[in-house]
């Protein structure tokens, strides 16, 4: 089967989640057996050099192409889309002629069975696609994103940023309903979101498959702990990663201080906004910008935070954490679509009393922390295989073609 992979950025290396979910498909897919494409849309914010592709110890990098788009915000190009376009800029930014033109040229010149889109980014492409080929179409939904932008709005105390977050989720969600049907085959990756697609008429087979984790990865990472502290990392340039963090300092991290004043945290992430690092050191908590190695910055801390309220789709951080083998507290919503049991794999809270005294237990009860350490792993490594979903994925296609 040959299957090309459309995505909008560059999955090399996987440092966050979105890439992380692409790398594990195709290198999955690629051990089962597929022949394996994938076209990227190199951003300007994300950009990735030919070098550091072909640095990535993979075999999934020898039929990779890219296509170099500034996806930068522009205040002019904002003011003109808010007036003069129904599209969300968030995707318009995606969408550009260069792109159009290879991915079409690419698709003309190789017998694709599937063509498999990696969330709403790059959705705008199928009709592109449909012109240029008779091969299936997947639309694997990373998330819901309207519902993500409408949380956000929420939460929002701006009046003014309240009002454009508001029109940016009804057009997400105008966008993700004029998509349903126009693909062959849906990949949701949680149930919540598979049901929101079905309720508004999906009638395309669809498959929910999370995403995958090489737990081999992590093995040999304890859950250091003698002496605990508390870590979070996430895509900083992503607005609910951004309110999640100030939430938690606002309101947890002060009395969690006063109560063991020898307790550190520490945050990790890539492209941090530039009041970010300024106020994180403000409020005593160290600041490691983009970390190059994942799995070390995760094996060197202790308690992971991940105090998200507004979300959709599958946490992969968190995920990574828990084949770490590391304590997490985290939301409701940090947790959606991951069938992990409070207290047992995770600790769940949703309120400021409920994330403080969670996280003052872990730092006082080790032995409970480590209980729901190696809880988690074993979770992780049942449940999320990037093989074993490849592989499911692989029979399904096979099944619907």
């Amino acid at each position: 089967m040959r299957i090309l992979q459309i995505t909008s950025q560059v999955p090399f290396p996987p440092k966050n989640g979105g890439s992380v979910a692409v790398n594990a498909f195709a290198e999955g897919l690629y051990h089962l057996g597929a022949t394996l494409d994938i076209f990227s849309i190199n951003t300007s914010r994300h950009y990735v050099s030919r070098a550091i592709i072909e640095q990535y110890n993979s075999p999934v990098t020898d039929n990779v192409y890219t296509v170099y788009v500034n996806t930068d915000i522009s205040l002019f190009y904002l003011i003109k889309n808010l007036i003069f376009s129904g599209y969300p800029y968030n995707v318009e930014r995606f969408y550009n002629s260069a792109v159009g033109k290879e991915l079409t040229d690419l698709i003309k010149h190789n017998p694709y069975d599937i063509i498999q889109l990696e969330g709403i980014n790059v959705l705008p492409y199928i009709p592109l696609i449909r012109d240029s080929t008779t091969a299936k179409v997947a639309y694997r939904a990373h998330n819901v994103e309207n519902k993500i932008w409408k949380a956000s709005a929420f939460f929002k105390k701006n009046i003014l940023k309240k009002w454009y977050l508001r029109i940016l989720a009804n057009r997400l969600f105008r966008l993700e309903i004029r998509a349903i049907n126009t693909y062959d085959f849906l990949i949701p990756i949680t149930q919540d979101d598979y049901n929101f697609f079905q309720k508004y008429g999906n009638s395309k087979p669809a498959i929910v498959l999370p995403t995958g984790i090489d737990v081999s990865k992590f093995r040999g990472i304890s859950n250091s702990g003698d002496t605990p502290d508390l870590f979070y990392i996430g895509a900083l340039d992503w607005l609910p990663n951004q309110e999640a963090l100030k939430w938690f300092v606002e309101n947890c991290w002060h009395p969690i201080k006063k109560e063991f004043p020898w307790i550190t945290c520490h945050v990790a992430g890539r492209n941090a906004p530039g009041w970010l690092p300024a106020y994180l050191k403000h409020n005593n908590i160290t600041y490691h910008g983009e970390v190059e190695d994942v799995y070390e910055y995760m094996t060197t801390h202790t308690i992971m935070i991940v105090p998200l309220f507004a979300g959709s789709g599958l946490r992969i951080k968190i995920l990574e954490g828990m084949a770490a083998g590391k304590a997490i507290v985290t939301t409701s919503t940090g947790i959606g679509g991951i069938p992990a049991k409070n207290m047992r794999h995770i600790v769940i809270a949703d309120t400021v009393a409920d994330f403080i005294e969670s996280v003052q237990k872990l730092i006082l009860y080790p032995l409970n922390r480590n209980k729901i350490s190696e809880n988690a792993r074993e979770f992780v490594s049942k449940n999320y295989a990037y093989l074993q979903i490849a592989n499911t994925l692989l029979q399904f296609y096979k099944n619907h073609l």
